[in-house]
C-alpha cells in the first residue's frame, strides 16, 4: 500500500468519524428539543423558569400574601376575596409544557370538588409571551371550565417569588398557607394535597 492510498484512507476514517459524532450530537439535540414541545416527556416535578424572578420564601403557616388580579370579565379582584372557603392557587401559562400536562388533573379536581374548594388558576400575563386573549383561548380550546385569573401586573408573581411555573400553593379558609408545590403534578399528587388541605380545615373548623 503506497503513502497516498494509506493517507486517503486514514482522511476517510477520521470524516467518518466525525461524521458519526456529528450525527450522535443532531440526534441528541433533535431529541431535546421534541421534549420541550411535548408536555407528556415531562416528570411531575420539572417546571420552567421565570427570568429576572426573585426568592421569595413562603412557608407553610404563614399568612397568605394578598394580590390584586383580573377575572375572566376584567374585574379586578383580590385573593382574599376568596377567603371562607379553603383555595388551591396555581400560577401557570399557556406556552408552559409542564403546566399544559396538569391541567386536566385541575379541571377534574374543579368538577368534583369546586363547591368546596376555591380552584384559581392564576395565569401570569405579561402582555408579551401571554395575554388575557391567548390564555382564554387556550382554556376554551381544550374545554377547561375552571375558573381563570390573570396577573397582569406581576403582582402574584412577585408576592410569591415565582422563579419557576408551574407553582401552587395550598391555603386555608382562613388565609393561611398549607403547602406550596414548585413543579407539575400528576393527579394523584394533587388529590392528596387537597385531601389533606380539607382534611386539615375540617379539624381546624371544629
Amino acid at each position: 500500500m503506497n503513502k497516498k492510498v494509506k493517507t486517503l484512507m486514514i482522511l476517510a476514517a477520521v470524516f467518518a468519524g466525525g461524521l458519526a459524532a456529528s450525527l450522535t450530537a443532531y440526534n441528541s439535540l433533535s431529541s431535546r428539543v421534541t421534549a420541550l414541545n411535548d408536555p407528556n416527556v415531562f416528570a411531575h416535578a420539572e417546571t420552567v423558569s421565570m427570568p429576572g424572578a426573585e426568592i421569595t420564601e413562603n412557608k407553610a403557616e404563614q399568612q397568605a400574601r394578598d394580590f390584586t388580579m383580573l377575572d375572566h370579565k376584567g374585574n379586578t379582584v383580590k385573593l382574599s376575596d376568596h377567603y371562607g372557603k379553603p383555595i388551591v392557587l396555581n400560577f401557570w401559562a399557556s406556552w408552559c409544557p409542564p403546566c399544559r400536562s396538569e391541567m386536566p388533573a385541575f379541571e377534574k379536581l374543579y368538577e368534583e370538588k369546586g363547591d368546596i374548594v376555591n380552584i384559581m388558576m392564576v395565569n401570569l400575563t405579561d402582555g408579551y409571551k401571554e395575554d388575557t386573549g391567548s390564555a382564554m383561548s387556550y382554556a376554551e380550546k381544550n374545554g377547561y371550565g375552571f375558573p381563570l385569573y390573570f396577573d397582569t401586573r406581576g403582582e402574584g408573581a412577585s408576592r410569591y417569588g415565582i422563579v419557576s411555573i408551574p407553582a401552587t400553593v395550598f391555603i386555608y379558609a382562613d388565609g393561611t398557607v398549607m403547602e406550596t408545590h414548585m413543579g407539575s403534578m400528576s393527579e394523584n399528587v394533587l388529590y392528596s394535597y387537597s385531601d389533606a388541605l380539607l382534611s386539615d380545615q375540617r379539624q381546624r373548623d371544629r
